[in-house]
């Protein structure tokens, strides 16, 4: 706590701090990292929970970086427009990105809009 301060780290430092202390945290998977925070995030994050939670690395975690950093959500908002506005089409793609990140990837725009 309060490394920020101690350290004095940059803003930029800060943050990526705060977003690792984040993925450690959390039960997000190495290709969620990878999409959302890029590759070094996601494989920062795995030495981190090797070295935290004293495990070996996952055996397939150079391949889960690999298939979120390359992933592209194919749902865009004007895929639900007119029917949703603002915060309903805010929550309605959240919520078919996490139907998309459960597939790992793999749902398609069509597989996402069936409803």
């Amino acid at each position: 706590e309060g490394a920020e301060t101690r350290f004095r780290l940059s803003k930029q430092d800060a943050r990526r701090l705060a977003a690792l202390t984040e993925n450690i945290r959390s039960a997000a998977g190495l290709a969620e990292v990878a999409w959302r925070q890029g590759e070094a995030s996601a494989r920062d994050t795995a030495f981190l929970r090797a070295a935290l939670f004293e495990t070996p690395l996952p055996a397939d975690a150079e391949a889960q970086i690999e298939l979120g950093k390359g992933a592209e959500f194919p749902v865009r908002p004007a895929d639900l427009m007119p029917g949703l506005q603002g915060a309903a089409l805010g929550a309605r793609l959240a919520e078919l990105e996490v139907l998309w990140i459960a597939s790992g990837f793999a749902a398609t725009r069509d597989e996402l809009l069936k409803d």
